[in-house]
């Protein structure tokens, strides 16, 4: 009987795990995921037993479950093995699995419900669950004492029965055969606020302490484990792994042209003041030189092209300290500018300007 191994165990219902479908295209061999974690409390297990019954003969007809001998072998004994099991905890079906010789050897499966307890494992609750069937099963063989052989609808029980225990997976396993292939390593039981319904969850569940934090991003698992994708690749640019902070493009791009454009004015500005300043400085130069050539003037006397004689009529006249007599002489005029008295008033005759007339 042990060799059949039907152990039968499974959620009520499959949990719900679905394909993200964003709209975005994950990296090339990594499909991101997101399970619907919440799973119902209870988790399916069972027993194998053998009894014996002495108060009826076998039959061929007993192996063949169309026949109506069967049929009726079977309602009869799924009465009497309710009333055996009636007080183990999460009992909740029996299934024949052969009817055999010898009087009447019945192998068949104690099915039951258990509760998923975020304190206690599901194998040790499955221990304590068949220890709790081994002792009603022995009580009610061996306490049958007013069973009438003559009436084949009450049966006598042999007082030796045989149970073959097969431990459930634990909470993890059960987690791991309903994850998606390639996945199951990332996914984890958790009990949330300590109640009997178990998640199967990975640490992309934001309900989690430990959490993977995105901010501004969303968590998907891949293969490769949990990973945050930033959203908004268009308009922003994240920094880290983790979506840290982001900076918005159109901000830097309407910074860095406000910036360009007040550099644009500052050069402008500089170079118009450049150009402004050098002009002066020219101007002021040509102006120099030119009052500096009338001062330094050697002459007294001008010629204009042939026709027009400027003379100083009050050009010096030195007196000869050896003569009575005065003399005009021309004299090279150097004047020594640091020595020049500046209270002093000069007084100089307007020039007279005679005109020549070349011959015709």
């Amino acid at each position: 009987m042990g060799e059949r191994g039907a152990l039968g165990l499974g959620f009520s219902s499959t949990p719900a795990i679905a394909i993200v479908r964003d709209g975005r295209t994950p990296p090339a061999g990594r499909k991101p995921i997101k399970c619907k974690e919440r799973v119902q409390a209870t988790v399916s297990a069972e027993v194998e037993v053998e009894v014996k019954i002495t108060n009826q003969e076998f039959s061929d007809q007993l192996t063949n479950n169309g026949s109506d001998e069967y049929k009726t072998f079977e309602k009869n004994f799924k009465a009497e093995m309710v009333r055996a099991y009636k007080n183990v905890p999460g009992f909740k079906d029996v299934e024949i699995l052969a009817i055999r010789q010898g009087s009447i050897i019945v192998d068949h499966k104690v099915i039951m419900e258990l509760e998923l307890k975020p304190n206690i494992s599901i194998q040790d609750d499955y221990k304590e669950v068949v220890n709790v069937l081994k002792q009603e099963l022995k009580e009610f063989v061996s306490n049958d004492t007013g069973c009438n052989r003559n009436d084949s609808t009450v049966f006598c029980w042999l007082n030796e029965t045989k149970v073959d225990e097969f431990l459930p997976p634990t909470q993890e396993e059960l987690c791991q055969r309903t994850a998606p292939a390639n996945y199951t390593q990332y996914y984890f039981p958790h009990f949330f606020g300590g109640g009997s319904s178990m998640s199967c969850v990975t640490y992309c569940n934001q309900s989690l302490p430990e959490a993977i934090n995105c901010n501004y991003g969303e968590c998907r698992l891949l293969t490769t484990g949990p990973q945050c994708f930033c959203e908004d690749h268009d308009t922003y640019w994240y920094s880290g792994d983790r979506c840290n902070s982001r900076v918005s493009k159109g901000a830097v791009y309407g910074g860095f042209a406000a910036a360009l454009a007040v550099l644009v004015i500052i050069i402008l500005t500089v170079t118009v003041f450049w150009q402004t300043s050098n002009k002066k400085r020219h101007l002021g130069s040509e102006r120099s030189g030119s009052e500096e050539g009338q001062w330094y003037e050697d002459t007294d006397e001008l010629d204009v092209n042939e026709g027009i004689t400027i003379r100083n009529t009050g050009t010096l006249i030195w007196e000869d300290q050896g003569s009575s007599n005065y003399s005009s002489t021309k004299e090279k005029f150097r004047p020594s500018l640091d020595k020049v008295d500046t209270s002093l008033q000069v007084k100089i005759q307007r020039p007279e300007v005679t005109a020549h007339m070349s011959d015709v």
